[in-house]
């Protein structure tokens, strides 16, 4: 795993020449603002599940520090679980973590292909371990915590951008494809097609 300040680009993956098909996404500042919704939503969802379990009435709302010291707990946490879902895991070179500071932004990134369900699963992972996990967790210990509820409503907005992210590829990209980004463009093609492009350069 890298550490940067920008996405990585890989100029010997070059989509449009291999047959990759773009996913349709807007561009990244404005994808922050149509992804507001969404985090709204999740915010909803996160304080439906508190009254499912009952503990709803446990949480006060505060504006302050504390929603401060939730966010720097929770990004590089957010992040890394990201990062632990990509294949290979942290012990791969072809991982990078960093902030884009052009848009005071936090990133994970996999420079390789991967299949659709786990692309899925790395944006869902963060929004379920840190918003609905700390939710049950207190539900079953009888432990009440602020800081827990802090934790699970504030990463549900910042998880805003990964939900959205995995709705356009659930609703683009076939199930037996797989998935590639190159900067902030995201690239799908059918799974036969990657094998079969193998194959070739194996034989050539």
């Amino acid at each position: 795993m890298k550490v940067s300040t920008k996405l990585p680009v890989l100029e010997q993956f070059r989509p449009e020449e291999q047959g990759w098909t773009m996913l349709k996404e807007p561009k990244a500042a404005l994808a922050q603002w149509l992804a507001l919704p969404i985090g709204l939503f999740a915010i909803f969802l996160v304080y439906a599940l508190a009254v499912v379990v009952g503990i709803e009435e446990l949480y006060q709302f505060r504006f302050g520090w504390n929603l401060l010291l939730a966010y720097i707990v929770l990004v590089p946490i957010h992040e890394w679980l990201h990062a632990m879902v990509f294949p290979d895991k942290l012990k791969s070179d072809d991982i990078y973590v960093g902030v884009l500071m052009k848009y005071l932004v936090f990133f994970a990134f996999y420079t390789k292909k991967m299949s659709r369900n786990r692309a899925l699963a790395v944006y869902m992972t963060p929004f379920l371990v840190l918003s609905f996990l700390p939710i049950v967790f207190m539900a079953v210990t009888g432990i009440s915590s602020l800081f827990l509820f802090d934790i699970a409503f504030l990463n549900a907005i910042c998880a805003c951008v990964d939900l959205l992210a995995m709705i356009m590829i659930y609703t683009q990209v076939p199930k037996e494809a797989v998935v590639r980004n190159k900067g902030y463009k995201t690239y799908w093609k059918h799974q036969e097609e990657v094998v079969t492009e193998k194959s070739i350069r194996t034989h050539t």
